[in-house]
C-alpha cells in the first residue's frame, strides 16, 4: 500500500473493521494464508475458503462480517465480499482516499 494513504474514520472502528477481518479469517479458513493489499482505492482482502481446502467447516453466529459491514457503513465505505478464482474476497472501497 501506498505509505502516505490515510484512512478516513476513527481508529477504535477501524481497528475493529480490520481485526475482524482477520480474525474470520483465522476461524473460517485456518493455516490459509491471508493477503492484504491495496489496490485502486480498495483494501483486498483474500484468502483460500475451507471449502478449498478439504476442511470441515466450523459454525459461527456470523456476527463478525455483520460488524464489519455496520462499521463501513458508518464510516462511508463500500464493502464487498465474492468467491472468485478459488478465493474468498472482501473488498473495502476507500474512495475518496487522501495521501497524508
Amino acid at each position: 500500500y501506498p505509505q502516505d494513504l490515510c484512512l478516513r474514520g476513527d481508529y477504535t472502528l477501524l481497528s475493529i473493521l480490520i481485526r475482524n477481518l482477520v480474525n474470520n479469517a483465522a476461524l473460517h479458513a485456518p493455516g490459509s494464508l491471508l493477503t492484504i493489499r491495496y489496490q485502486t482505492g480498495e483494501l483486498i482482502f483474500e484468502n483460500e475458503p475451507l471449502s478449498q481446502q478439504g476442511v470441515e467447516f466450523k459454525e459461527s453466529t456470523g456476527i463478525g462480517l455483520s460488524i464489519v459491514e455496520r462499521v463501513s457503513n458508518h464510516l462511508g465505505y463500500e464493502l464487498t465480499s465474492d468467491l472468485e478464482d478459488g478465493l474468498f474476497r472482501v473488498r473495502l472501497k476507500l474512495e475518496p482516499i487522501r495521501l497524508c
